[in-house]
């Protein structure tokens, strides 16, 4: 079977950015590989576009431009949020969403999972970049295609209808070399709000068991690696 809309496809790859042998940025391995439901519009149209009619068995290396990836960095995704928005009910503040480089993951006015790096933190405000960690960046995709064949009903569903288990805020579950605590911020997510967008002030942190939201992009139920698959 070869890839085609609402087939389940399962990959291994490797991920650089600036050239096929440029700095590493991660991998999904056969213990961990990426899983999606062709066309179900979570990945980026260009990345399934240099997948679409492989098989099994087939090896593939193509190259996203920051135009089919992540876009170009814009200074209106940088902002500066009240650092009051990190203190928990009981008054305690957040120190570990203080650090510089640290990701934290926010909601913003109307709901919306985004997540952002610290880029300073004053005594009232904490300086936020939402662009995407590879905005900017094309990015060098090899690897190979391990299995094709007919989504499930519940794979279709899961993958048009929601985002499934196992990734919290990064792309990830399983892949390697991110050192990201949400997991890897890979080379596909599409057009999700939690990075691309800008909160715009209205930021506020989600109390639950993690802690705050946990936004970003979320892994198919397989749990597989998910890196370029969050829409």
């Amino acid at each position: 079977m070869n890839i085609t809309k609402n087939a389940l496809v399962v990959i291994t790859y490797e991920l650089h950015t600036d050239a096929q042998d440029g700095p590493f940025v991660e991998s999904c391995d056969v213990s961990r590989p990426l899983k999606f439901v062709f066309g179900a519009g979570r990945m980026l149209p260009a990345f399934e576009a240099a997948l679409e009619n492989l098989a099994a068995g087939d090896s593939f290396a193509f190259s996203l431009s920051p135009e089919d990836a992540y876009g170009e960095r814009s200074n209106d995704a940088i902002v500066e949020v009240p650092k009051n928005i990190f203190v928990t009910p009981d008054g305690r503040l957040r120190e570990e969403y203080l650090q510089l480089g640290a990701r934290v993951p926010l909601l913003n006015d109307m709901g919306q999972k985004i997540v952002g790096t610290v880029l300073s933190v004053s005594d009232s405000v904490v300086t936020l970049d939402f662009n995407p960690p590879l905005a900017g960046e094309t990015l060098f995709f090899s690897g190979k295609v391990i299995e094709v064949r007919e989504a499930t009903a519940d794979e279709l569903l899961n993958q048009h209808h929601g985002c499934g288990g196992g990734c919290n805020g990064g792309c990830g579950g399983g892949c390697h070399g991110h050192d990201d605590e949400e997991g890897c911020c890979g080379g596909g997510c599409h057009g999700h709000d939690d990075e691309e967008g800008c909160c715009g002030g209205g930021c506020h942190g989600h109390d639950d068991e993690e802690g705050c939201c946990g936004g970003g992009c979320h892994d198919s139920d397989e749990g597989g690696c998910g890196s370029c698959g969050c829409h």
